[in-house]
């Protein structure tokens, strides 16, 4: 039987500006880019503005507000705010501030940027004066289709004085083209293959395997190219495991780093996208930068603004019409405004979050090694910077930071913690060193297994299972005992 009855509900809904702020934050530069370029399309009172003013740390923080977490509400900001021409967001957020000679590491990545414009792209991200600019875009366009410089830099310095008028020597070139193996895919810009093999292997993680791999292709390469594997082992001094070891590194490796992709067919390559770049100043402090180079920067447009106010301010103009027409006008605006007000929350809230990672672990940003990584969970950005936790894990996914020691996921700072038996905090990164140490020190006629590590760890005040010890290990790759006592008596 039907009922009729009143019921009362607290519903909490996001209002459509919340909907947008969280939209955006969640994007990625790219997915930015064509958010911007679509509501350009599709609002006619968006416009793209000149101001080309890079956002960093010092633009946010401050001594009462070190986290930046007190910005304005996007909800609190009105049309008014936009309607002079002075008044225009500075929220295209960039940065060329590498050095030349800088390394850096980058990530593959699928999605749509053609392979060579991708290298264009990183090329351009460095400070480089108009002269290296040209060799760099000169050198670039004379890869082949599988990323390889075939030419030899005699002959290219010849061309470049002929075609475009610059005068360089090999040396110049040879600089040049370094700074170039730099930029990903690893390999890109070798000469052969040996050379592009080198690249890939010279950006792995450090392991015995990773070494003996380099060794192979850098002192035994034509062994190698010819399969001479007994050559090899007694030229490198290998055993068959760490012959077959250093093997299954160098085949992982990708002969071809462009892979003819931009030849006879639409698939695509792109570097990753930096969201922060951070960086010691001159003072020896780190300097938090947001780069969004790839996005043009937007204003309100004045004309439409002007359009409002003529007819606010002459009332013999108003006619049903025109009274149409500025209601349709006044949309646009406030979609407009609403739209710049959600990248400038987006980008505050970006930055804030990217500061306090900084803070908590400052000690890799200035030495980069992983060991360092302090314990590291949502809830502390979000307490330090008075974001709500779901704020803080939208800030972080898929979103990269650009060091002096590489590119990195913002997940790869977020590290869980063990507690020891007198209470104190360590990181995953500082047990599995801990473990590793142990091993180096072994004995090599007795070494540990992994009930033996556990016991190890206990004595050192952690609780260890075996298995979680084993899964340690294995991510060291480090073989077992029985392996290593094999190894060592060879």
């Amino acid at each position: 039987m039907l009922k009729q009855q009143l019921q009362q509900k607290l519903v909490q809904r996001l209002s459509p500006q919340q909907v947008l702020a969280a939209k955006l934050l969640e994007a990625t530069t790219v997915e930015m880019e064509d958010l911007v370029r679509k509501n350009m399309e599709e609002n006619e009172a968006l416009e793209e503005s000149e101001t080309d003013d890079p956002l960093s740390s010092s633009d946010i923080v401050t001594e009462d507000n070190e986290s930046g977490a007190g910005q304005e509400s996007a909800d609190d900001l009105i049309l008014g705010d936009y309607m002079s021409e002075e008044d225009i967001p500075d929220y295209r957020l960039q940065t060329n501030n590498y050095s030349k000679g800088e390394k850096r590491e980058e990530i593959p990545f699928s999605a749509g940027v053609s392979a060579i414009e991708g290298v264009l792209d990183q090329l351009k991200s460095r400070e480089l004066t108009e002269e290296e600019m040209k060799i760099g875009e000169f050198l670039i366009g004379n890869l082949d289709e599988d990323g390889y410089l075939r030419i030899p830099l005699e002959r290219l310095s010849d061309d470049l004085a002929f075609s475009v008028g610059v005068d360089v020597s090999t040396n110049q070139l040879q600089a040049m083209l370094e700074v170039i193996q730099d930029f990903d895919p690893a390999g890109i810009g070798a000469r052969d293959l040996q050379e592009c093999l080198l690249l890939q292997v010279e950006r792995l993680r450090y392991t015995a395997a990773r070494e003996n791999a380099f060794r192979i292709l850098e002192e035994a390469f034509d062994d190698f190219a010819s399969q001479r594997y007994e050559s090899i082992m007694t030229k490198l001094t290998l055993n068959e495991e760490e012959l077959k070891e250093a093997i299954d590194v160098i085949k992982k490796l990708d002969p071809k780093p462009l892979g003819g992709m931009d030849e006879g067919n639409n698939e695509k390559l792109m570097h990753i996208i930096p969201d922060f770049n951070v960086e010691v100043d001159d003072e020896g402090e780190l300097s938090v930068s947001l780069i969004n180079s790839r996005i043009p920067e937007l204003k309100v447009s004045p004309s439409y603004v002007e359009m409002v106010t003529d007819y606010q301010s002459n009332e013999k103009n108003r006619s049903a019409e025109r009274r149409s027409a500025v209601a349709y006008i006044k949309q646009k605006l406030e979609a407009a405004s609403g739209f710049i007000n959600a990248i400038k929350q987006r980008q505050t809230t970006l930055l804030s979050v990217m500061v306090a990672i900084t803070k908590i672990q400052r000690k890799f940003f200035f030495e980069g090694d992983a060991a360092l990584l302090r314990p590291m969970i949502l809830k502390d950005i979000a307490d330090m910077t008075g974001y709500d936790i779901s704020t803080v894990s939208r800030a972080t996914i898929n979103k990269y930071v650009q060091t002096r020691y590489g590119i990195f996921p913002l997940k790869f700072f977020f590290k869980e913690y063990l507690l020891n038996d007198r209470g104190e905090e360590t990181s995953f990164k500082e047990l599995e060193q801990m473990i590793l140490d142990a091993i180096k020190e072994e004995d090599h006629d007795n070494p540990m297994n992994d009930d033996q590590l556990a016991a190890m760890m206990q004595e050192k005040g952690f609780t260890m299972a075996r298995r979680t010890v084993a899964k340690y290990r294995q991510q060291l790759n480090i073989p077992t005992s029985k392996v290593r006592k094999e190894s060592y008596n060879l």
